[in-house]
């Protein structure tokens, strides 16, 4: 088996295996003590922060890739025609996989890949795809080789797909984002920062219209079988979700009215529902999450923390959840593929409000002088 061949079978292969070791991680109980010590060591911290953040286990990936690729390349390579080869064949293998993962892909929901990690990994193998396909046409002109001129073929079949008639099918791909399956955890705690909100109301709506349709099933519509066994006509979910936590971080005071229609809907849906309000200072986030997260997760049982912010907000967030993840607590943290960025308020906006008010004030003078004088 020669360098090529080789590193076609570890490719392709890994596509394979990858879903059955994690499988094996979920299912061993070995295998969940290596995989909670891999989620807290690896696959959770950040290597790049920002706004193209980056995790270890990302980062490692990407040089894996990077490193097979030139060893792929280097190894024993014989003259550069040889050399030449390698890089047309090594891209074309490259650009396998891009074919086959569409988007969503059951693949990657199968293993839990996010669709921000999918969309990294795509976009790297493109772009080492491409750069191989340059080098092979560069070094391919450069030598001189047999000169194949092919004209209109492909602008012919771009320009036959870009006049769209009435009757014609149209493929719709998505949706987009994962099934994280939230009612399969004891505990679960959303938190958002400020248009974040849009991001995890849904699954709190979601939850909680599920548990208010189990218990309207199980009072109204129960039956007895043959045997004395209770059966209900309608599909019972029976959800291990306990307890929902909404966190809300707003960053203006005006961002409330954003969901007020759907927090309205959750009081109607959970008439039970607790409420609290803070006004914490600036910079006590982390003090405030770890007290909130370390409550919400004493009960037993599975824990999942899903955010939805900004890369301050969801950084901060998995800085906690790392901290207080442990072997007999295990808590999944989870960031939505939606990520808002950080609002600002400008100083020009501020002056501007400062002006308006201050004029506003100098009018209500004006006419009460105005009504004291008549």
């Amino acid at each position: 088996m020669n360098i090529i061949e080789l590193y076609a079978v570890l490719v392709m292969g890994l596509l394979g295996f990858w879903p059955c070791i994690i499988l094996l991680f979920r299912t061993l109980r070995l295998s969940q003590i290596l995989m909670i010590s891999f989620e807290r060591w690896i696959q959770y911290p950040l290597a790049i922060k920002g706004a193209f953040r980056i995790t270890r286990l990302e980062l490692l990936l990407i040089f894996g890739f990077i490193g097979c690729n030139i060893f792929a390349l280097a190894f024993r390579v014989s003259s550069a025609a040889d050399f030449e080869k390698r890089s047309a064949v090594v891209s074309a293998i490259n650009i396998i996989p891009l074919f086959l993962g569409g988007n969503p892909n059951p693949l990657f929901d199968l293993i839990g890949v996010s669709t921000g990690s999918y969309h990294l990994i795509h976009y790297w193998i493109g772009g080492v795809a491409i750069l191989e396909g340059l080098i092979h046409a560069g070094m391919s002109i450069q030598s001189g080789g047999n000169e194949l001129k092919i004209s209109g073929i492909l602008s012919k079949r771009v320009f036959s797909h870009s006049s769209f008639k009435i009757g014609k099918g149209l493929r719709l791909d998505g949706p987009y984002g994962r099934n994280i399956d939230l009612w399969n955890y004891e505990s679960v705690i959303l938190a958002a920062k400020g248009m974040g909100i849009a991001g995890i109301l849904s699954s709190a709506l979601f939850l909680l219209d599920r548990r208010n349709s189990d218990t309207l099933a199980k009072k109204e519509q129960m039956s007895f079988d043959d045997n004395g066994a209770i059966r209900y006509k309608n599909r019972i979910f029976r959800d291990r979700t306990r307890k929902i936590v909404l966190i809300w971080i707003l960053e203006d005071n005006c961002q409330e009215d954003w969901a007020a229609a759907q927090i309205r809907n959750l009081q109607q849906i959970d008439t039970q529902a607790y409420w609290q309000c803070h006004y914490s200072k600036k910079g006590q986030d982390e003090r405030f999450f770890r007290g909130a997260i370390s409550q919400a997760t004493r009960s037993p049982g599975k824990h999942v923390v899903i955010t939805c912010g900004d890369s301050i907000f969801t950084g901060t967030a998995r800085k906690v959840v790392i901290e207080l993840s442990r072997l007999d607590n295990p808590i999944r943290f989870v960031e939505l593929d939606y990520r808002p960025g950080h609002r600002k308020s400008r100083d020009s906006e501020l002056r501007l409000q400062e002006q308006g008010d201050a004029g506003q004030k100098t009018i209500k003078k004006t006419d009460e002088m105005k009504k004291r004088s008549a």
